[in-house]
């Protein structure tokens, strides 16, 4: 990553007023009531740098929007979120971070492949061997959902020997204690438990507690996930035991991701995909673009190169897709309104100068 194609801003919510100048669309993370007045010279300087310019057009009218949910220590999540303007050659993204108080952090990148390299170094791990998939095709939510909660609540009885000083090598878990385990998890809203994180860090699942049914059991033991299938004894098979052992070591907080794009009916989701990070592997379970009721899931366990070449491709095709869509072009009109030129200022209509200025006021362009 080129230091000199990515800048950091640390704001002030009074230096978005130069937001004012500029119409805004409905991915913008900001609206035009909201936006402050200039209070100092300070404000106004940085307007006039190119780089924040750039970097507020993309913030006023983006295309694609890219909303990242990360678990955090408590049962809440942090957001993280991209957006990016893409189309007439532009590549650039502005990554918007949460910051103390009122305060804003943004990050300026002049390329997606900036974008993505940052991306890497926050949330992949260095993983140098390429492991198989869970399964070669796609497998729908309600298996997925069996699989993370086997693995978790097999992590729990090991942690559990551990601390009794006993093995855990004879453990067999039963289906009431899986539906138990989940039941907890799910009424706690505990992100430590994947299959919670699953469900709360992805925008667009069902936000219910989850079930876990016969037909999701007998496809994780058609996957080789399980090597026994009864309700009184469930044992990890060859694919399980993988997964645990590598979820057990070195797994960095869950994130869930959604790309949204404007269209004809107002925001349109584009992707989304939940991703893990061990020692070993970056998991990555991709949606199919259906309904919530027929998700299914691709699950790729990939080294970092593998997993860069899999975000650039996917990257350029967010990025095709809502340069392609007319209506996230389209900014949404000032009315009612007339914006002051000379300190941002809304004054009503009708009205010949402005009240906080003094300065004449100008009609709206249409």
């Amino acid at each position: 990553m080129n230091s000199q194609s990515v800048l950091s801003f640390q704001l002030k919510k009074e230096q978005l007023f130069a937001l004012r100048q500029i119409p805004l669309n409905a991915l913008s993370p900001f609206t035009l009531d909201a936006l402050p007045l200039p209070l100092s010279v300070e404000t106004r300087s940085l307007s006039l740098r190119p780089d924040f310019q750039a970097a507020l057009a993309i913030l006023a009218q983006p295309r694609l929007r890219l909303e990242y949910r990360q678990a955090t220590g408590d049962p809440s999540w942090r957001s993280i979120t991209a957006y990016g303007s893409p189309g007439n050659g532009n590549q650039a993204f502005v990554v918007l971070l949460p910051s103390p108080e009122e305060n804003l952090t943004l990050l300026y990148f002049a390329s997606a492949a900036d974008y993505i390299a940052w991306w890497l170094q926050n949330f992949a791990r260095v993983a140098l061997t390429a492991q198989p998939a869970l399964s070669a095709h796609a497998f729908g939510l309600p298996t997925l959902l069996c699989l993370l909660q086997t693995v978790d609540s097999y992590r729990r009885l090991e942690l559990e020997a551990l601390l009794r000083y006993e093995t855990a090598d004879a453990f067999a878990l039963s289906e009431e204690t899986l539906r138990s385990h989940l039941h907890a998890a799910w009424s706690k809203q505990d992100f430590r438990w994947l299959s919670i994180a699953l469900l709360a860090l992805t925008p667009g699942l069902p936000q219910t507690e989850p079930q876990l049914s016969e037909q999701a059991f007998q496809t994780a033991f058609e996957l080789g996930f399980l090597s026994s299938h009864s309700k009184a004894t469930l044992q990890l098979g060859p694919q399980g035991q993988r997964l645990c052992r590598e979820l057990q070591r070195s797994l960095l907080a869950p994130l869930g991701c959604e790309a949204m794009t404007l269209g004809e009916n107002g925001l349109s989701s584009l992707a989304r995909f939940f991703f893990l990070a061990s020692q070993e592997s970056n998991h990555l379970f991709s949606f199919s673009p259906a309904s919530a009721a027929q998700l299914t899931f691709r699950h790729q366990a990939l080294t970092c190169a593998a997993l860069e070449e899999n975000m650039t491709a996917w990257l350029a095709a967010l990025c095709t897709a809502a340069a392609n869509t007319e209506a996230a072009a389209a900014p949404l009109p000032i009315t009612n309104r007339i914006l002051c030129k000379t300190c941002g200022h809304l004054g009503n209509v009708g009205a010949k100068f402005c009240i906080n200025c003094g300065s004449f006021l100008e009609k709206n362009p249409k």
